[in-house]
């Protein structure tokens, strides 16, 4: 800043000096100066501008010091732009190549659309050949359902007409099975009322063969003993009245010893001998008619309440017991 500013007074000056003098436009150096101005200029100018070149002389050497200073930061700016610009050319080599590279991967971009668009191309065309294909096809298939369209509803029709034969000829049977039905009715009926008397008749049988299963037969008669079920008198001849027969008598001594064995020893079954409308009247239960035989243990018939009017078979002999007792009984069945 100094060199500047003393540079532009010498300017001044020396361009001063120039005009006035009308010297040569040629700047001399400051020595030269001097003396030129010794040589043209009066004593007074001389004396006048004495001070302005001492001035000048006396700082030269710091205005060489400025200019050093001056050139080593233009040098440090030119080194800075330099580099500065060693690292945009780096960079604009970077751009260039990173540009060249997109280029590069455009173009293979590019390439790929390309191929791209040939691939669609041809599968526009492969679709475009499997629409006329698939048009054909339908057309085919169409065609095929109107013949069996056509082919069903004949077939449907024949058949129609066929079941229609069928069921004329099946209501003709019909007609005359009815016919044959109603010619039957009253020998069908015949027969119904057979089968029923026939069933009843087999009925029976079973049911006498099912009891004469369980009846032993004594000399000409059958007989059944229930040893473990009890039962008063009443409901015991109700219970062999069921099953085909009555309480159990005895017709004489040979039939009473030929059953004997075939109780138990120490156990009373109920017969069928009572007095229960007269004392001392035994009569059958199904008839009333007095019974013939009667085989009393010692001291029997013993009224000792006014219930004992039913008989029991007790080891081999007889003895009255209150009637509403529970006790084992002998059923018989007349069987031939």
């Amino acid at each position: 800043m100094c060199k500047l500013a003393a540079l532009l007074v010498f300017s001044l000056i020396t361009k001063n000096l120039n005009g006035s003098l009308g010297g040569s436009a040629e700047i001399p150096s400051p020595e030269k100066e001097l003396k030129d101005l010794k040589s043209r200029c009066s004593g007074h100018f001389f004396s006048t501008l004495r001070p302005v070149m001492d001035y000048f002389a006396a700082n030269q050497d710091r205005w060489k010091t400025c200019e050093a200073i001056i050139a080593n930061d233009t040098r440090a700016e030119k080194n800075q732009i330099q580099i500065q610009m060693a690292s945009l050319q780096e960079s604009v080599t970077n751009v260039k190549s990173s540009l060249d590279s997109k280029d590069v991967i455009l173009q293979d971009v590019v390439n790929k659309l390309y191929r791209t668009e040939s691939h669609l191309t041809e599968l526009g065309n492969e679709l475009v050949s499997l629409q006329l294909k698939m048009d054909n096809h339908l057309s085919a298939i169409k065609e095929t359902q109107t013949s069996q369209t056509a082919l069903q509803e004949s077939e449907v029709k024949e058949s129609l007409e066929s079941r229609d034969a069928r069921l004329r000829r099946i209501e003709e049977s019909l007609n005359n099975l009815i016919q044959q039905e109603s010619k039957q009715s009253s020998l069908e009926s015949k027969l119904q009322c057979v089968q029923t008397s026939l069933d009843g008749q087999l009925a029976d049988i079973m049911h006498i063969l099912k009891i004469n299963s369980f009846f032993q037969k004594v000399k000409s008669r059958y007989f059944l003993i229930h040893h473990f079920m009890k039962k008063s008198w009443l409901d015991a001849e109700r219970f062999c009245i069921d099953h085909g027969g009555h309480l159990a008598t005895f017709e004489n001594e040979e039939e009473l010893v030929a059953f004997t064995p075939k109780a138990y020893y120490n156990v009373r079954y109920w017969l069928g001998v009572n007095d229960r409308d007269r004392k001392r009247n035994f009569v059958y239960p199904d008839t009333d008619n007095q019974v013939p035989y009667l085989k009393w243990s010692p001291g029997e018939p013993d009224y000792w309440n006014d219930n004992m009017h039913c008989v029991v078979l007790y080891m081999g002999a007889m003895r009255v017991n209150d009637c509403d007792e529970t006790k084992p009984f002998i059923c018989k069945r007349n069987l031939v």
